[in-house]
């Protein structure tokens, strides 16, 4: 069992939250199960999401975030059981939780040798909603290759350049891009 200071630790549960967040990213570049047509320029199920993220989301959303819930749940799948407790701790599931384990560490309780903590429960669907709502959600937002500018711009052949060259000179914020 981990201590209640790691338990509550912001710092581990994002960057947890982060790290699988980006192992989701990676499998759904490494899908290819597509719903936008055969007639696309997009190469897999990543590049799907960010469209469908930047732009309108489409009658299929429900088949998109039902790949993201896939994919962090069998990111999560690999976590022990401390770490996943910490994550679940900081969805908004967890903050009442949280808040009286925060409050019995501030007034020494924790420390006390017959403190027994609460039991943690862990709610894998709490922390991978949480998880695509606060990080994956926004990584697809961030995200552009000139296939995406593509799709949302079609017939533009300059937004793609026009949007770098926005970002270099400071007037636009950095997009990630491969």
């Amino acid at each position: 069992m981990l201590r209640t200071k790691e338990l509550l630790n912001a710092a581990v549960a994002k960057n947890a939250a982060m790290v699988i967040a980006d192992a989701a990213q990676a499998y759904l570049v490494r899908s290819k199960h597509m719903l936008s047509g055969d007639d696309t320029n997009l190469k897999n199920t990543w590049e799907e999401i960010c469209v469908q993220v930047q732009g309108e989301k489409s009658y299929f959303w429900e088949a998109y975030e039902d790949a993201m819930r896939g994919a962090v749940l069998g990111v999560m799948q690999f976590l022990d059981r401390g770490l996943l407790q910490t994550l679940w701790l900081h969805t908004d599931e967890g903050w009442d939780l949280r808040c009286d384990l925060g409050a019995d560490e501030a007034e020494g309780l924790t420390a006390q040798a017959d403190y027994e903590p609460p039991d943690i429960p862990v709610d894998d669907e709490a922390i991978a909603r949480h998880i695509i709502a606060k990080y994956l959600l926004l990584f697809a937002d961030d995200y552009t290759n000139s296939r995406i500018e593509e799709f949302l711009y079609p017939g533009d052949d300059d937004i793609y350049d026009d949007a770098a060259e926005q970002r270099d000179e400071g007037l636009a914020p950095p997009k990630s891009q491969t």
